[in-house]
């Protein structure tokens, strides 16, 4: 998915999906940079927004992209499902970005 160029996605899909795969693009590549850290065990949650949002938005990205033979689908479905996950993506981003406290300077 990472590697897939659409060019024809601007002509089909409304803003809310484009920014919604956007979220989705995003922590997808993110997982990818860190995937090696999480398997070693050197990821360490609280670090980093971007990576905390990756690893706690994998299991939900996964579970859309995977489809069984059997299930079939159609262009409104997908898209409302790019939706919803793009939404949960950005809330929890905006959760967690909102959990961090500034450094604050010493002395002050």
């Amino acid at each position: 998915m990472l590697n897939s160029i659409s060019r024809v996605a601007v002509d089909v899909v409304d803003a809310e999906h484009s920014q919604a795969a956007t979220h989705v693009r995003r922590a997808l590549a993110t997982w990818k940079d860190i995937e090696d850290l999480v398997s070693i065990g050197a990821y360490v949650p609280g670090a980093n927004v971007d990576y905390d949002v990756a690893v706690q938005a994998r299991d939900g990205i996964s579970a859309f992209l995977r489809q069984d033979r059997a299930t079939g689908g159609t262009f409104e479905t997908a898209g409302a499902g790019v939706k919803d996950l793009g939404q949960a993506i950005a809330a929890m981003e905006q959760r967690l970005r909102g959990q961090r406290r500034p450094a604050t300077a010493p002395g002050a």
